[in-house]
C-alpha cells in the first residue's frame, strides 16, 4: 500500500517497506500539492514497481519561498537503468513545472538504497523526506 496511514497522534507514516518520517502537516502546502500530482502520475506508470513517492528539500521542511523548486525521491523496487527512468517520465516534470512555473525534479532510488544500504540515500534525506 503506498498511502501513508495515520497514526494515534495525527502524524502520517510509510508503508511498513519503506522508512522515512511524513510530517506532511509541516511541509509546504504548494510543494504538496505539486508533488501529489507527479506521484498520481508515477503510481499509474510504475505500478506495483513503486514502492513510495516522497517530497524532499525545502518544500518539505515547511513554508517556502514561492519559486523554490519541488524535489521528489521516487522509490522503485528497483533501478536498473537510472537514465531510462528519468526518459521515462521527463514529460511529467515538464509538464508541472510549466503549470506550475516552479522546477519540479525527481530522483530516482531502489528499494534496498532507501532502506539504508551503505551507498543508498543519506540518513538525513529520509529523515526530511514527507510520504505523498
Amino acid at each position: 500500500d503506498l498511502s501513508a496511514s495515520a497514526t494515534a497522534t495525527g502524524t502520517e507514516t510509510a508503508p511498513a517497506t519503506t522508512t522515512a518520517p511524513t510530517a506532511a502537516h509541516a511541509a509546504d502546502p504548494l510543494g504538496l500539492q505539486v508533488a501529489g500530482r507527479l506521484a498520481e502520475s508515477i503510481r499509474s506508470l510504475y505500478g506495483d514497481a513503486l514502492r513510495g513517492t516522497y517530497l524532499y528539500g525545502s518544500r518539505a521542511a515547511g513554508p517556502a519561498p514561492a519559486d523554490a523548486d519541488v524535489e521528489m525521491i521516487i522509490v522503485l523496487d528497483r533501478v536498473d537503468h537510472y537514465g531510462a527512468e528519468l526518459e521515462r517520465t521527463s514529460h511529467l516534470c515538464a509538464a508541472l513545472s510549466h503549470e506550475w512555473r516552479l522546477v519540479v525534479s525527481r530522483v530516482f532510488v531502489s528499494e534496498a538504497n532507501w532502506n539504508g544500504s551503505p551507498d543508498g540515500v543519506p540518513p538525513a534525506i529520509r529523515a526530511e523526506a514527507v510520504a505523498v
